[in-house]
C-alpha cells in the first residue's frame, strides 16, 4: 500500500512540475505578445502622426504656390517633406509590416514593401 502511495505522490509531483513549466511558458508568450502589440501601436501612431504632418505641409505648399510669394519658400518645405518626412514614414511602415508579417497573416510583406517604395519613387 505504501508503495502505491509513493508512486501516486511521485506522479502528482511530476504533474505539478509539468503544470508549473506550462504556466511559465504561457506567461512568457503573453509577455512577448504584449510587448509586440505595444510596439505595433506605437509604430502605427507614429506613422499616422507623420502622415498628418505630411498632409499639413502639402496644404501649406499648395497655398504658397497659389500665393506665388516666391519659389524659395515652398521648395524648401517640399524638400523637407520629400527628403525627411516621407522616408521616415516609409521606414516606420516597413518596420510595422515586418512586425505584422511575423504573425503569419495573409500579408505578402515583400510585395507591400515593393508597392510602398514604388509609390514614393
Amino acid at each position: 500500500m505504501e508503495y502505491l502511495l509513493s508512486h501516486i505522490e511521485f506522479i502528482a509531483g511530476v504533474i505539478g512540475i509539468f503544470g508549473f513549466l506550462v504556466a511559465i511558458r504561457a506567461f512568457n508568450l503573453q509577455k512577448k505578445e504584449i510587448v509586440k502589440n505595444g510596439r505595433i501601436a506605437t509604430l502605427t501612431h507614429a506613422s499616422n502622426l507623420l502622415q498628418i504632418k505630411i498632409d499639413h505641409n502639402e496644404k501649406i505648399i499648395a497655398d504658397l504656390k497659389l500665393k506665388n510669394n516666391g519659389l524659395d519658400e515652398w521648395v524648401k518645405l517640399a524638400d523637407k517633406v520629400n527628403k525627411e518626412l516621407r522616408p521616415a514614414k516609409s521606414e516606420i511602415d516597413c518596420e510595422l509590416l515586418d512586425l505584422l508579417g511575423d504573425d503569419n497573416l495573409q500579408i505578402d510583406v515583400l510585395r507591400v514593401k515593393e508597392l510602398i517604395s514604388n509609390k514614393k519613387a
